[in-house]
This record gives structure tokens, C-alpha cells and sequence, in this order.
């Protein structure tokens, strides 16, 4: 979990303004410093995640500069926690790029925003955790954001065609009902599902709201019309909590047909809330690899957990407990540092005369340059284009066995439409009774 790691190795305390610091100077044998700022939101809730994927960050930029750099150059990673409030996000982002740093990270989708309307002015490519569509929609008007997946829109869309693939009747018309919590994250990609099944024929007909405080009198209560609508499939859009106790009722009522999650709706802490028989068959649509996974890049990303991961807890950080394995929000991190400081080594090699004097134009480049860049098999293969600056593909996982199991890696949408509906049904053999004579 790291805890230690960002507000130690750092130099961040539990009450740290928006004041940037800087990972030590760099060893001897460096070329130079590529300083590169990152947008924190290690005050307001949820503490928790925010830290989980500001660890990931600087882990990898601490194990990057460990084995060499980029390209030969020490990576000074300028962090700012800005407490939630935009405009010292603003104002912070001014005073670094007046400092030298050349590209950000930043948390959700309120410092990424407001930081959107500033980035184009300072040539500063961004990576933000928060996969809004508007971000990234419109390169032409946003030339220097990216993220390292497909939009929260484009993994609804997803989701739906998933379900259309693995419809077990083809020839009848699909129905799909959705249950999300009652809030914006669950809303957001809402109308880009119900879009993509009225383009594709599938009968969307209904939706069931999920109380965020998991009142289980709420989800009684959505479970119960779930039951009576009798959809063929289900997606979920929430986080883990949430997701399991739904799927733990939908499992007690007996709802018919299958259920499928969106990336915050599984995972191993999915699986640690809700009985094996629950979770059984149950589906989720992911854009990272969970810790399980077997990969080069998560090798190297558990090692490198295991080495500098302590169990000092924070007395003002009460839920915080050591895991035995890297957070989800951690993975996050550690990949979306991956792929800028990958895209920042193309410029150093791509530009050799500028050395420590290339600029965000020449990063905004090299990431441009990315062709099936998949982070050591940390993500599924990115490609960057002046024209794309989002990821494409997703994987969808089964629990099978209380495991998950991979059921399609690395797909996109493009792909995915192009099969149709990979099951049909099994012919039933007709017998012809002879006429009476």
C-alpha cells in the first residue's frame, strides 16, 4: 500500500499543503533532470484511493530512476497535493510549469478539468485517472490529454457489445437491464449505453438506481424489480462494495440471466466481500490486470511492492491496513507513469541535441509514436495517433472456481462488433411423424 513510500520518500506529511517537493537529487552517471509534476488529492476523501495511486506513481518513477532513468535522465518528480480545490491545482500547475516541468499526472476529474483549461497554454501533456469522455474526445481541442484506457463511454459501449456476443439465444432480441449507484460516477456513462443498444437492436428496459450508503432496504428493492424485468443480462456500475452486496442479493432472490460489471465492479477485493457461490459466473470488463495477473510488468511492479512496502499505518488514516497484495489504485498509478515516462524516453532519443532541453511538444511527440504499447503487459496494447489519445482495447474476466479467469483479452470495440454473436443456438433435431393413411 506504500503509505510510507508517498509520504516519506517524498517528504509529504499527513498535513502537507500544495506545496510541490522533490524526490532527491539525482546519482552521479545521470544526464541530466526531466522533471515531470504530479496533481495529488491526498486531503479530502476518498483519501484512501488517492494515495493508493499516488504511491503507484512515484513507485515507478522511484524504480525508474533506480534502473537508469529515462534514456540516461533522472526523473525529479514535483509533487502537489491540492486538497480538492481546483484553483490550487491552477495555481500550482502555473508555478511548476514556470519551474521547468514539462508534463503532469493528475487524480479525478476536478483538478483534470480545471487543469485542461490551462495545459494548452503551458504544452504540457496530462494523464489524469479520470477517463471522462470530453477529455480526450476532441484532439484538435485538447492536444495534450491522454489516458491510458478507453473512456468511461467507450467502456459502457464495451460492456453492451460483450453482452451481445454472449447472448445465448441469438436469434431472439437481446434485453439489458443496468443497475448503478446513485451518483454522477454512476451515471456518467449511462446515456452512452443506451445509445449504443438502440443503434445495435438490443432491448434496453431497465435501469435500477443502488443507494451509495449500500442500504440493503434499496437494494432489496431494485433487486425485486430486477427479478420481475427478466433480463438477459445485467450490468452493474459501481464500486466493489456496492457491486458485491447487489450480485449477494441478486444471487438470493434468484434473478435469472447473467451479470457483467465495469472496471471498478470486480476485482480481488471483489471476490474478498461476497460468498464463492455468489460471485460464481459472475463477469467483469477491466482496463487494468489485477495483481494476480502473470506478466513481466507486474512482476517487476509486485517485486518492487514487496521490497519497499511497510505496515506503518497513519493515526489519521484509521481504515488505512496493510494488504498482501498491490491495490488496484496502485496498478493505476504505477501504469500511467509507465506510459508518460515511456513517451518522454521517445523524445530524449528522439531529440539528442536538446537532452534535458526537450519541451512538452517533444513528449506530446514521442507519445504519439506509441504503437501496441502495452506497459510489460501491464495494459492491453495502447496506440497513440496525433488523432487518438486513448486506449481501445479492454479484457473481460469470469469468476470460475472463486478465480477470475480470463474470457477475452485485449479486444476493442472494432473488434468486438465484427464477431456478432459468437453463440448460437444448438439446433433441436425435428422428427417427422408419418401421416396417417
Amino acid at each position: 500500500m506504500f503509505l510510507n513510500l508517498l509520504l516519506i520518500a517524498c517528504g509529504l506529511d499527513s498535513n502537507t499543503s500544495a506545496t510541490p517537493v522533490n524526490i532527491p537529487t539525482p546519482l552521479p552517471g545521470f544526464k541530466g533532470n526531466i522533471q515531470i509534476g504530479a496533481m495529488f488529492d491526498l486531503t479530502t476523501a476518498p483519501i484512501y484511493e488517492a494515495r493508493e495511486y499516488a504511491a503507484g506513481v512515484i513507485g515507478y518513477i522511484t524504480y525508474l530512476n533506480s534502473t537508469g532513468g529515462a534514456g540516461g535522465y533522472w526523473i525529479d518528480m514535483r509533487v502537489v497535493d491540492y486538497a480538492g480545490k481546483a484553483p490550487v491545482a491552477i495555481e500550482q500547475y502555473q508555478k511548476l510549469v514556470n519551474e521547468g516541468v514539462l508534463a503532469f499526472i493528475s487524480w479525478n476529474h476536478s483538478d483534470t478539468l480545471a487543469l485542461s483549461s490551462q495545459i494548452n497554454d503551458g504544452k504540457t501533456p496530462l494523464f489524469s485517472a479520470s477517463y471522462r469522455d470530453e477529455l480526450t474526445r476532441d484532439t484538435k481541442k485538447s492536444p495534450y490529454n491522454f489516458m491510458i484506457t478507453p473512456s468511461y463511454s467507450d467502456q459502457m459501449q464495451m460492456t453492451v457489445e460483450f453482452t451481445r456476443i454472449y447472448h445465448p439465444e441469438s436469434i431472439r432480441r437481446l434485453g439489458i437491464a443496468n443497475l448503478l449507484v446513485d451518483n454522477e460516477f454512476g451515471r456518467y456513462p449511462l446515456q452512452a449505453g443506451r445509445n449504443y443498444a438502440a443503434a445495435n437492436n438490443i432491448f434496453w428496459y431497465h435501469e435500477g438506481l443502488l443507494n451509495p450508503v449500500i442500504d440493503l432496504r434499496n437494494i432489496d428493492y431494485e433487486v425485486t424489480r430486477l427479478k420481475s424485468a427478466k433480463p438477459d443480462w445485467t450490468i452493474i456500475q459501481a464500486e466493489v462494495p456496492l457491486a458485491a452486496t447487489a450480485i449477494s442479493a441478486i444471487r438470493r432472490v434468484g434473478v435469472v440471466g447473467k451479470f457483467i460489471g465495469m472496471p471498478t465492479a470486480g476485482g480481488p477485493d471483489f471476490l474478498a466481500a461476497i460468498s464463492s457461490n455468489a460471485a460464481e459466473n459472475y463477469y467483469v470488463g477491466v482496463t487494468l490486470p489485477y495483481p494476480t495477473d502473470e506478466s513481466n510488468g507486474m512482476t517487476v511492479l509486485k517485486k518492487w511492492w514487496r521490497e519497499h512496502q511497510t505496515n506503518v499505518s497513519n493515526s489519521r488514516l484509521p481504515e488505512y491496513t496493510p494488504s498482501t497484495q498491490p491495490d488496484m489504485r496502485y496498478i493505476q498509478g504505477w501504469a500511467t507513469a509507465m506510459v508518460l515516462l515511456e513517451g518522454t524516453r521517445r523524445a530524449l532519443v528522439a531529440n539528442p541535441a536538446k537532452g534535458q532541453g526537450i519541451n512538452g511538444d517533444d513528449i506530446k511527440a514521442g507519445l504519439e509514436t506509441l504503437n501496441n504499447y502495452d506497459a510489460e503487459q501491464l495494459l492491453p496494447p495502447l496506440t497513440f495517433t496525433a488523432g487518438n489519445h486513448k486506449g481501445s482495447q479492454m479484457r473481460f474476466y469470469k469468476v470460475e472456481g472463486g478465480k477470475w479467469r480470463v474470457v477475452e483479452r485485449n479486444i476493442s470495440l472494432a473488434e468486438m462488433a465484427k464477431r456478432g454473436y459468437a453463440i448460437t443456438p444448438t439446433p433441436v433435431p425435428v422428427t417427422l411423424t408419418p401421416r396417417p393413411r
